[in-house]
């Protein structure tokens, strides 16, 4: 008898350009209390990397301008460097297995 392949629900993925979170996060809440998303992918986040914080989720942010007066680069890629606002972040659900993958150029 042959084995029956396991199906794997695909995962439910809310793509939003929010336009500045903040002022928005009660919209977030009401759209999650709706759906039942395993990943959020949102633009224009606008929000400090260590502000993204959502229940039941592992927040990534995008690197962004930096706050060094000094430094010029856009995104800064230097960790010493205290970080400006995310432009874009992405949550994933605490039971999704997952993986964070730097990435790093010669720019």
């Amino acid at each position: 008898m042959a084995n029956t392949p396991q199906l794997v629900p695909r995962p439910r993925v809310l793509q939003w350009n929010c336009r500045a979170l903040r002022p928005r996060l009660s919209e977030l809440h009401d759209r999650l209390q709706l759906e039942e998303y395993d990943v959020l992918a949102l633009q224009e986040v606008y929000l400090q990397r260590e502000k993204l914080h959502l229940p039941g989720y592992i927040g990534y942010g995008s690197r962004s301008s930096c706050q060094q007066s000094s430094c010029r680069a856009d995104p800064c890629l230097e960790d010493s460097h205290p970080p400006g606002p995310s432009r874009a972040a992405i949550f994933v659900r605490r039971t999704l297995a997952q993986a964070e993958i730097l990435l790093y150029t010669d720019g």
